[in-house]
């Protein structure tokens, strides 16, 4: 199910969530995203036999071609975030590729789809998912979170960061980071584990 509401505002930034929340963002072009924050909506939909809203803030509209019984897919730049995560159990946010980041972690400028209001919602998110190819090309743009004062102060456990193959990547300089490969089963429990942290609200 899409849903395109012209009457939805955009409010402040001033969340109040009673489910749990998630954001999918890329830090590379291409590496899965949509496909990413679509199974997870998918997953806990089943999986919890609920009602999941998945918000797609990637500028592409992507999610539009998305489809599932229990999942309400939101491609509308403009909406009511607060209302959203004050009614649902499960919010999947994709928020696509913000920035343009050289092979050595630089930031050389920003997408369409960037916004410091969607940044500070990835932020706030229960679980933020970071994406990323392994090969060496792709992999030091990780670098840019940590240069970045504000997004360096940010990273803690609820950040994970996944890779194509983890075996292709040296672990060894992200060892204090949670460095996934994006099919390990990690992913699944820390939702799960999300979700029976907030069971008995919305359904």
């Amino acid at each position: 199910m899409n849903v395109y509401d012209d009457e939805m505002e955009k409010s402040p930034f001033v969340v109040n969530k009673s489910g749990i929340s998630i954001g999918v963002m890329g830090l590379t072009h291409g590496c899965g995203v949509t496909n990413m924050a679509v199974n997870i909506a998918n997953y806990i939909a089943m999986t919890d036999d609920c009602s999941v809203k998945a918000i797609d803030f990637s500028g592409t509209g992507n999610m539009r071609f998305a489809e599932s019984n229990n999942v309400v897919y939101i491609v509308n730049s403009d909406i009511d975030v607060n209302k959203i995560l004050r009614t649902s159990r499960a919010v999947i946010y994709d928020f696509g590729t913000p920035f343009d980041i050289s092979p050595k972690g630089r930031l050389l400028g920003t997408n369409p789809c960037y916004n410091e209001m969607n940044m500070a919602l990835f932020r706030d998110c229960d679980l933020k998912i970071c994406m990323n190819f392994s090969d060496n090309w792709h992999a030091g743009k990780i670098k840019y979170l940590f240069s970045d004062r504000e997004w360096r102060k940010s990273i803690d456990n609820s950040y994970l960061f996944l890779f194509d193959k983890v075996s292709n990547i040296s672990v060894g300089r992200f060892s204090k980071l949670n460095v996934l490969s994006r099919n390990d089963k990690e992913v699944e429990r820390r939702i799960a584990g999300l979700m029976r942290q907030k069971r008995g609200g919305f359904v």
